[in-house]
């Protein structure tokens, strides 16, 4: 398929046709699922298309009058290309068609699974990027007004770039902050290739974990303080309830590691789980000195030594409540945009240095097959083909 030109509809044997010189679009995304553990996130995306003849135009007084037809009576339809895409499923393609203007329309809706990097050095106070992304080639987009559910496209004026998309968030553990889109447009051969970028920026709100992980094991090292009416030299039965107590919060670092993807450092809900059962080991330690120490002074230093550790973990669950309700601990936007740009970069530069340790193999295999010597014409033909796989790669890349 030549860049200027698409299909009228992908795998037909129709005739090849050129797009329309303006394509009007809005679009509407639900966030229906995040899978921290699997590192995606599945989007309801529901996208609305207008196209017309060059000669109609549209303003406040006059609007088409859409019908549904068949996608078999439409000339050309978009073909949208999502990058970043695990797993696509068309739930909806409607068409409509003003047969007095010529005007033409469509909605199109998919549920799709994205691959998403996650930053979780604040988790569960963190916030994430939800990023949606499409391209259409040989197309050029403009935005125009959101449509209302279960309407059908209607230009009846076209708004700036910033109010053609909404987001809803489905999960009760997530808050929208807000939602930015943004539109690219690259002309080669005057042929105009479209990208539509939209930035979500989520926050996770912590309660859940709260009051599931924090509150149980702020209790159980509460509990552990209990020692203290134990006979200090009944070490055995000091020893049962400290251990006891730690290997429950062990088991409760089973149930973390399993709800985010392993990472190569400590999460914030990591570094509370480590430090509680260092308390612990702290009380293990104090409990076997003292056995040996039972005299009046040592009784005394285990009383101040307990009280301390009472007022320390305390103090450490009322900071973490009045910061949670002020949103302390959670990293700012600005941060968060920066971690994403170098985590893409990163990303960006791996792929491109796979295309060209890739393109390196090629050539290699070329030489070995004795295509060394073709003429100066195959040679120029060759370059020009690898030029147009270097431009495609890093278009891949920036989307990336």
């Amino acid at each position: 398929m030549s860049r200027d030109t698409l299909t009228s509809k992908p795998g037909s044997g129709d005739a090849v046709l050129s797009a329309p010189d303006k394509v009007f679009y809005s679009m509407q995304i639900v966030v229906v699922k995040i899978d921290e553990p699997n590192s995606s996130i599945t989007f309801d995306v529901v996208c609305h298309f207008v196209w017309a003849p060059a000669s109609v135009t549209f303003d406040d007084d006059s609007s088409p009058q859409f019908s549904r037809v068949d996608e078999s009576s439409l000339p050309w339809v978009p073909q949208v290309i999502f990058f970043n895409m695990k797993e696509k499923t068309e739930t909806e393609m409607s068409y409509f068609m003003d047969p007095s203007t010529g005007c033409t329309g469509c909605t199109m809706n998919w549920v799709i699974d994205c691959y998403e990097t996650f930053e979780l050095n604040q988790f569960p106070f963190d916030r994430q990027l939800a990023k949606v992304t499409f391209y259409i080639h040989g197309c050029n987009l403009v935005p125009m007004r959101p449509v209302a559910d279960g309407g059908v496209p209607c230009p009846e004026s076209f708004p700036s770039l910033d109010d053609q998309t909404q987001c809803h968030v489905s999960l009760g553990n997530w808050d929208l902050n807000s939602i930015e889109g943004f539109l690219e447009r690259r002309s080669d051969k005057d042929v105009i290739d479209s990208e539509v970028h939209c930035i979500i920026e989520l926050s996770r709100i912590p309660w859940f974990y709260l009051w599931n992980i924090v509150l149980v094991i702020f209790v159980l090292v509460l509990a552990s303080f209990c020692v203290l009416g134990v006979p200090i030299d009944d070490l055995a039965d000091r020893m049962s309830i400290t251990m006891t107590i730690s290997l429950t919060i062990v088991a409760f670092k089973f149930v973390i590691t399993g709800m985010v993807p392993p990472t190569p450092y400590l999460t914030f809900l990591d570094k509370y789980v480590l430090f509680s059962f260092v308390l612990i080991g702290i009380e293990v330690v104090e409990n076997f000195i003292a056995s040996y120490a039972t005299d009046s002074n040592s009784l005394r230093f285990e009383n101040v030594f307990y009280s301390i550790l009472v007022v320390v973990w305390l103090s450490i669950h009322a900071i973490l409540v009045v910061g949670t309700h002020y949103q302390w601990f959670y990293q700012s936007w600005d941060k968060v945009h920066k971690l994403d740009d170098e985590t893409s970069q990163t990303a960006s530069q791996d792929y491109k240095a796979i295309n060209i340790e890739g393109e390196d193999d090629d050539d290699d295999s070329e030489e070995e097959d004795g295509n060394s010597g073709a003429t100066n014409k195959d040679g120029i033909e060759v370059n020009q083909s690898d030029g147009e796989n270097e431009h495609h790669s890093i278009e891949m890349g920036s989307a990336l």
